[in-house]
């Protein structure tokens, strides 16, 4: 799919200029994770011990432009959930959040049709199309 491979592409770039990974295995990376068992890049990378999760965090953040939170041991509001149709938050792949008096949107999925992003990240935009 060409939009994942941008988005490995997008991810080791960033990586890179970080120091994190080097831009010269960038094709063995590819090729390794064509042959590796899990389905997404970010959990392939954070399986084998190529980046740590706060770098891919980071590296994430930039690549979409959103805030991205790590929602492992993360508490939701029951009472603010129910207030939202259960059939538009499934459709479109997000939750509300309730963060510094704000109620965010954040979203667990196919943002620009992409297969899904690291199990336990979030990404956050402001509550306005729902």
């Amino acid at each position: 799919m060409v939009v994942k491979e941008n988005v490995i592409d997008g991810l080791i770039n960033i990586l890179a200029e970080r120091g994190v990974l080097k831009r010269d295995d960038a094709d063995a990376l590819k090729q390794e994770f064509a042959n590796h068992e899990s389905q997404n890049f970010e959990d392939f990378l954070l399986e084998e011990g190529l980046v740590e999760k706060e770098d891919l965090l980071q590296a994430l953040q930039e690549y979409y432009g959103v805030r991205a939170i790590d929602v492992l041991g993360e508490m939701f509001d029951h009472d603010l959930l129910i207030m939202f149709p259960k059939d538009v938050l499934l459709r479109n792949y997000c939750l509300p959040y309730y963060h510094s008096t704000i109620i965010w949107s954040a979203t667990a999925s196919k943002t620009q049709n992409l297969c899904r992003t690291t199990s336990n990240f979030l990404w956050e935009f402001p509550c306005t199309s729902i």
